[in-house]
């Protein structure tokens, strides 16, 4: 169920949906919803997250990046 005042982006999901609808829209998220379907669509990349091949190339200790963690929540996303 959405919250008071969030719109959902694709709409909402039935109980006999196969197919997820997207993110709950907070207002500017559509946008990054938008991205993520069209990089979940991408099989190599979806392959690759799938499998665990990004743990063996992310730079963990580069002081401007984010330790990995945004490789980890794409993985993680793609998982769920």
């Amino acid at each position: 169920e959405a919250e008071a005042g969030a719109e959902p982006c694709r709409g909402e999901a039935s109980e006999s949906s196969l197919a997820p609808v997207g993110l709950t829209n907070l207002g500017n998220t559509c946008f990054m919803n938008a991205g993520l379907q069209c990089l979940v669509h991408l099989e190599p990349l979806t392959s690759y997250f799938l499998q665990g091949r990004h743990k063996e190339e992310v730079n963990a200790d580069n002081p401007l990046g984010c330790k990995g963690e945004l490789a980890r929540g794409f993985a993680e996303l793609l998982q769920a």
